[in-house]
């Protein structure tokens, strides 16, 4: 498959498919007066970044705004070592989660967690980005690229930091993880990316809602896929992020463990058309910690501690 395609109005997808790698990583090149990489990813991913803009007949140095959607290393964690040679660029980052730039230690620390034997591999070295190269944003501003403007939309619920960026002359919607992501191959499942232990249910919804209300043209994912049929992604979105709390929350009031819920989630999520299941199967584990903590903290459920002997 191809690096580099054209996706929207001089936008352009630099992508890492499952044939490179665990996970699929999504980047979009904005070929503007003022030039815009959103999610610059993992530092292992930024290799194919600085391939992928020369294949435009740019290089790292002309870019003018670095922006990931949230300050999980996935999507940021490449960002210090792009800023190395993006001198001209500013990186636009909500307010809530700059800390982790500037000094990302307990962002490693929690990637080591979460990614386990994959880190390495996955996500890399994660190198403090300069304060003052930073933007601090939280939601409500545009950013004006010169000949296009991007609207910052505060879209917290997978996690607090997370924004969203829209072109309301085209319609596009550069979704980051606020809406899910598309199962490949599968054209009627959108299901939640849930991150524990800060992921909030409401947030997450009232997210959906505000995103909505833009009613897009087309929606860029950060991984997997582009969203072509928005208003039906939107839907999606919604009612999986519904569904998925409904079925966990009823598996914790019936005692269920963590096993079982997975196995419960792992039905509804049914069979995925590609060769790699092993990052879904690991999704379906932050969804089952995620839901679990957050009906812990807000409704008072208290989850199982049976053993499978028992």
């Amino acid at each position: 498959m191809d690096l580099v395609t054209e996706v929207g109005d001089r936008v352009y997808l630099i992508a890492q498919h499952f044939e490179d790698a665990r996970v699929g990583y999504q980047a979009f090149f904005i070929a503007s007066e003022k030039p815009t990489l959103i999610e610059p990813g993992p530092s292992p991913f930024i290799s194919k970044i600085v391939v992928g803009l020369n294949e435009l007949g740019y290089d790292v140095a002309s870019l003018s705004y670095i922006i990931p959607t949230h300050i999980h290393a996935d999507h940021c964690g490449g960002t210090g070592n792009l800023i190395q040679s993006a001198h001209n660029a500013k990186i636009l980052a909500h307010y809530e989660g700059v800390k982790h730039l500037i000094d990302p230690t307990k962002m490693m620390e929690a990637s080591r967690a979460y990614w386990g034997e994959y880190y390495e591999s996955e996500i890399g070295a994660l190198l403090p980005v300069p304060e003052s190269k930073i933007e601090v944003v939280q939601g409500g501003e545009n950013i004006d690229l010169g000949d296009r403007t991007l609207a910052v939309v505060y879209t917290p619920g997978h996690a607090k930091h997370h924004i969203c960026l829209y072109d309301s002359e085209s319609g596009e919607l550069f979704a980051g993880e606020a809406l899910g992501l598309p199962l490949p191959g599968n054209k009627t499942k959108v299901v939640p990316v849930v991150s524990p232990p800060v992921f909030e249910l409401e947030a997450a919804l009232d997210s959906i809602d505000r995103l909505r209300m833009l009613k897009p043209s087309k929606i860029f994912y950060s991984h997997y896929g582009i969203g072509q049929r928005a208003k039906t992604c939107l839907d999606l979105a919604e009612k999986n992020t519904k569904l998925w709390g409904d079925i966990v929350l009823q598996a914790l009031k019936d005692g269920k463990d963590r096993d079982e819920i997975k196995t419960e989630l792992a039905a509804h999520l049914g069979e995925i058309e590609t060769t790699n299941n092993e990052i879904f199967s690991q999704l379906l584990e932050w969804a089952t910690d995620g839901y679990t903590g957050y009906f812990t903290r807000e409704c008072m459920v208290t989850p199982s501690t049976r053993t499978k002997e028992e």
